[in-house]
């Protein structure tokens, strides 16, 4: 196993989530935070009134704490 996949296979989890790549895939870390904060303190109204993307910087300060 090379050093990299041994650091993340056994490493300490990362400290937060962090702002998702301009392009590409996002952390699964990320995607999961991202997830978790619409389902669970996005309020009921506002869920319903748009789309949501993971990637969409005007809301990363709300779910990224």
């Amino acid at each position: 196993m090379n050093r990299r996949r041994a650091e993340t296979a056994g490493g300490a989890p990362p400290s937060g989530p962090r702002p998702p790549p301009a392009r590409g895939l996002d952390t699964p870390e990320n995607v999961a935070a991202f997830i978790a904060w619409l389902l669970l303190e996005c309020p009921g109204d506002e869920f319903g009134a748009q789309d949501w993307d993971v990637q969409d910087p005007s809301h990363h300060a709300r779910w990224m704490r």
